[in-house]
């Protein structure tokens, strides 16, 4: 209910993709528990959306909506659908301009020089912003102590897993997943408190509670 007065689709939106993904992860009644979750939260937004003020709602009825928005283009219709995709192919056409800045972006800062007359500041998804302000030489850089972490969890959760671990998980997944819809460089550095809480959880060395994918698969094991 918080997260939904709020106004912010893209967290609500990766709440329930960070839910189909565990399901699929984890098993048995870890998974059970996972299919619940979801179901409970699609009844509560559904529930939310018909019953909470319409000021707090508003921007979850928007989707059709329209407007004319100046661009260096001329004149452009944006609306909540078409909106990002405008700004992620902005985002890319500014990081194909030339070698320089495919290699090295155009600087920080540099995307909001698209939309001088309006404020829209990043395009809404973090690696395009990367690339953009960036260049290819940035995203390297960035996943490089990503992509290590994610190798050694993805290692660890195909043979066991615990469920503080699974939460941990969750918690990271939907930081994630939020950093590809909404959201700019500095307000997504969450995604690195999560990440560092999970290796710590996966390294921690407390095996009390953990339990092999076997075992998880095997409902008798959990009962």
């Amino acid at each position: 209910m918080a997260a939904l007065s709020t106004g912010s689709r893209g967290p609500v939106l990766s709440l329930f993709v960070t839910l189909i993904a565990l399901g699929i992860i984890v098993g048995g009644n870890l998974r059970k528990q996972v299919g619940i979750l979801f179901l409970v939260g699609t009844l509560v937004v559904v529930t939310a959306l018909f019953t909470m003020p319409e000021n707090l709602t508003a921007r979850y009825n928007v989707f059709a909506s329209s407007e004319l928005v100046v661009t260096r283009k001329g004149l452009v219709v944006f609306s909540t659908i078409s909106s990002r995709w405008i700004l992620w192919s902005n985002a890319l056409e500014l990081w194909l301009r030339d070698i320089p800045h495919f290699l090295f972006g155009s600087g920080a800062g540099g995307y909001a020089a698209l939309f001088p007359w309006r404020d829209f500041r990043y395009p809404h998804n973090l690696f395009l912003e990367i690339l953009a302000e960036f260049g290819i030489i940035g995203l390297v850089f960035f996943l490089s102590h990503a992509v290590l972490a994610v190798i050694d969890v993805v290692r660890h959760f195909r043979k066991r897993y615990s469920q503080p671990e699974v939460l941990w998980l969750g918690a990271t997944l939907t930081v994630f997943f939020s950093a590809m819809f909404s959201g700019d460089i500095n307000d997504n550095r969450l995604i690195w408190f999560f990440l560092s809480g999970l290796l710590a959880a996966v390294h921690s060395g407390n095996s009390e509670s953990r339990f092999s994918k076997i075992e998880l698969d095997s409902p008798a094991v959990l009962s």
